[in-house]
């Protein structure tokens, strides 16, 4: 008999010197694109302890960095924060994973990650709370997406997930809200976007990173107004839709550097992923 469960995240839960082989190599992207000269920083979380900073650099043109693994605390989650270096607000991050890989990429998709996995023990640039509960978070991390790629995880891609639920393209939606704040939203549709990310009872979120946190927390609160913001930012080409009669699908795709994408706004952005296996198969009992 095959057992299946399921796991909702959120509440759950100075330039760079060449590497050697004791480096992690890293890469910032936005919108695909490198980012330059950003502000990086180097952290590790420890057990019922303020994170601390390890390292800090700047991506050079290619958006490359690098960190020395030497400096990682013994049983820590290592973990990195970018920022962009001419609007401060645009805060990336991402879990280096506890089997501290050798490369590691910063992107939309691995904050989106981070911040939902680690919402509750994330507060601005500090992880701090209980072990087992810190592993766990970075654990599902990866499992969402994969920061040595920056692509989605292996269990996002499972077909319990990637097929019978909508996670993979709310994080596609989400990760298309940061890039949209980080290059050409205006600032009243940044104004919005962080005051639509505002959790329940909670401060209006300062940057992207504090703002996917904020989702987190309360992901039932505005998806409507985020959609909204979503279509602004990416709207949906004139192609003669609906493109059948008895079609409702448009035939061109909006211009988001995140592919698939939610094609309506869900009544909520929680994002679940469904695990299978385990039990024990007993013919005739």
């Amino acid at each position: 008999m095959w057992r299946t469960s399921m796991v909702v995240l959120g509440c759950l839960i100075a330039a760079p010197s060449l590497a050697t082989a004791a480096d992690i190599k890293g890469e910032v992207t936005l919108a695909g694109d490198p980012l330059a000269g950003a502000s990086v920083t180097f952290w590790a979380a420890s057990a019922n302890a303020p994170a601390e900073k390890l390292e800090a650099a700047t991506s050079d043109d290619s958006g490359a960095f690098s960190f020395d693994r030497n400096l990682i605390p013994k049983s820590s989650i290592p973990y990195i924060i970018a920022k962009k270096s001419d609007d401060a607000s645009t805060v990336l991050f991402a879990a280096v994973g506890s089997h501290h890989a050798d490369t590691v990429v910063v992107n939309e998709l691995t904050t989106v990650a981070g911040a939902f996995t680690f919402a509750q023990f994330l507060s601005g640039e500090n992880i701090s709370g209980n072990g087992p509960g810190l592993t766990i978070a970075e654990g599902h991390s990866q499992n969402l997406v994969d920061s040595m790629t920056g692509q989605w995880g292996h269990v996002l891609l499972d077909p319990f997930n990637s097929t019978q639920n909508t996670t993979l393209v709310r994080i596609n939606t989400l990760a298309a809200l940061i890039s949209a704040y980080g290059t050409n939203a205006d600032n009243e549709w940044k104004q919005r976007f962080l005051a639509a990310s505002t959790p329940m009872n909670g401060d209006v979120p300062k940057d992207t990173l504090s703002a996917m946190v904020g989702i987190a927390k309360s992901a039932w609160a505005q998806p409507k107004e985020l959609y909204a913001l979503f279509d602004k930012a990416y709207p949906q080409p004139r192609d003669g839709f609906p493109y059948v009669l008895t079609n409702n699908v448009p035939a061109s795709r909006r211009s988001t550097p995140f592919v698939p994408y939610l094609a309506y706004a869900p009544e909520d952005f929680s994002l679940i992923l469904a695990f299978a296996g385990g039990g024990i198969y007993a013919p005739g009992k």
